[in-house]
């Protein structure tokens, strides 16, 4: 069994009574957080380099640059994901995911 990677599966439960089922992301930006659930998710695409992956959302696109991010985009694929951060750990492999860049876009209605 491998170690839990540290940006990927650190737990963040909610109160059932307070938030009800909904499940999504939350986004750890350096200035603020951003959750959001993923009802909202329309699609998402990675390139081939597995470099970047864009969410596009009902109210928003969320690019999330790094490397080697299949797994990443595999659990959101299947709902698993909850919490991503911008950031290195200095304990990760070459192989492991790593994000360098989350970016929030906006989109006008």
């Amino acid at each position: 069994m491998t170690a839990p990677h540290p940006f990927l599966d650190r737990p963040h439960y909610y109160d059932s009574d307070v938030h009800g089922n909904v499940s999504g992301i939350t986004f750890h930006l350096p200035t603020y957080r951003r959750f959001v659930p993923y009802p909202w998710l329309l699609y998402s695409e990675m390139n081939k380099e597995e470099t970047q992956i864009t969410l596009y959302y009902t109210h928003c696109i969320v690019s999330v640059k790094g490397r080697c991010l299949k797994s990443v985009h595999e659990r959101i694929e299947k709902f698993e994901l909850c919490w991503v951060s911008e950031g290195i750990p200095s304990n990760i492999s070459d192989s492991d995911p790593a994000i360098f860049r989350i970016e929030i876009s906006e989109v006008e209605r």
